[in-house]
């Protein structure tokens, strides 16, 4: 099983990643990097064969649930494990059981270097939507996104978008000497140090930001996401302290959170996500 458990748990390449813009703002736009239910099935065929199966149920408080579950034949039986997910915004039915069979796989370990991918933001021409409140990006089209390049580093995604073939944001570049004296830096010059906030430096910002995100992200009903309002606050204020573009779309992601499972009012019997050791 071990042995198993590791080719299941082995780094994706960039044909098994997806890339999709999460949010505009004035500035440009946020990249979401994902696997799809494809990924998936593709590794557990890859690796297992015909030695594996998934169903999905409802559990107490009727949410939908997926279960993968692997023979294991040292002890002649299958071994389970389940994730709840949650409804996509254009086909809810589909992208529930979408979504739930993906953080599945996520317990076996499928891509679960995807938990640590970076933020990912690059900067485009946009133009105010008209009589409505947003930005709508000039010229771009989601098609052209890529991945040209991805690999993974201590457990941690390291890639490089294109578009239309033109790199536009990429973190597996090494820093020469010039640049890593200006990695303390402030990202943008108006904003402040990353030290002052309690970052190592920029890179360790990076991180906490993405973390944060992902636990936003893990949170499933409105219950717990008031619970953990007053720790998010306080993160989004650090963060404005230090890069304004980061706190505004931080803030973006969340209030988008909040829309989401806005109708949710059962609660899980499961811990919220610990917002107190970041």
């Amino acid at each position: 099983m071990q042995e198993i458990l590791q080719k299941l748990s082995a780094p994706l390449s960039k044909n098994d990643i997806e890339l999709r813009v999460q949010s505009v703002t004035e500035k440009g736009f946020s990249v979401l990097i994902y696997k799809t239910a494809r990924t998936d099935v593709k590794r557990l065929n890859d690796v297992l064969g015909i030695n594996w199966k998934n169903h999905h149920f409802y559990d107490n408080a009727r949410l939908l649930c997926c279960e993968i579950s692997i023979f294991d034949k040292e002890t002649n039986q299958w071994i389970g494990r389940s994730d709840v997910g949650t409804e996509s915004q254009t086909e809810k039915e589909k992208g529930g059981y979408s979504d739930s069979f993906k953080r599945a796989g996520f317990r076996w370990g499928i891509g679960i270097e995807l938990y640590n991918a970076p933020f990912v933001f690059v900067q485009w021409q946009t133009k105010q939507r008209e009589g409505a409140k947003g930005f709508d990006l000039v010229d771009f089209y989601s098609s052209n996104l890529d991945i040209s390049e991805y690999t993974v580093e201590d457990g941690f995604p390291k890639f490089t978008i294109t578009y239309s073939g033109k790199e536009i944001w990429s973190n597996i570049k090494k820093l020469d000497k010039k640049d890593e004296k200006k990695k303390d830096e402030p990202i943008n010059p108006a904003d402040g140090s990353a030290q002052k906030v309690g970052f190592k430096n920029n890179v360790d910002g990076e991180a906490q930001y993405a973390k944060w995100l992902a636990r936003i992200q893990a949170i499933d009903t409105i219950g717990k996401l008031n619970e953990a309002k007053p720790h998010i606050e306080a993160f989004i204020e650090r963060l404005a302290k230090w890069n304004s573009q980061f706190a505004e779309n931080f803030r973006s992601e969340y209030e988008k959170k909040r829309k989401d499972i806005g109708d949710l009012n059962t609660l899980l019997d499961d811990e919220i996500p610990d917002f107190t050791n970041a």
